[in-house]
């Protein structure tokens, strides 16, 4: 497997994506209203593969709500978000630069 450094974290690609941080942490509570999510992967996600994939609470996000630089995913609702809202981001058949698909839950409030 290579390694490559992304500031703190040492991003490991194995071949299969998975993710390994997120702020706020799954489960975390009180998350701020103007905060941002960010998922961090552990290689280079296919930006192609975002389209559809990506839902806040069941609600499909859309391309202006999200961005992603490599392995960095940053997720920005249009109006923020609601205070003291429970949130579940599901990600659904995302596809990494060297075709690994990932699907996965992550919970915050």
């Amino acid at each position: 497997p290579s390694e490559t450094l992304l500031d703190n974290f040492a991003v490991v690609n194995n071949g299969v994506l998975r993710i390994v941080a997120s702020i706020p942490k799954s489960g975390a509570k009180s998350f701020s209203p103007d905060s941002e999510l960010k998922v961090i992967f552990n290689t280079v996600v296919d930006s192609s593969s975002l389209d559809g994939v990506l839902k806040l609470n069941d609600i499909p996000l859309s391309p202006d709500e999200y961005s992603i630089d490599g392995a960095y995913l940053t997720i920005r609702p249009q109006g923020g978000f609601d205070e003291n809202c429970e949130y579940e981001l599901k990600i659904d058949n995302l596809q990494s630069a060297n075709g690994s698909v990932f699907s996965e839950k992550i919970s915050f409030q």
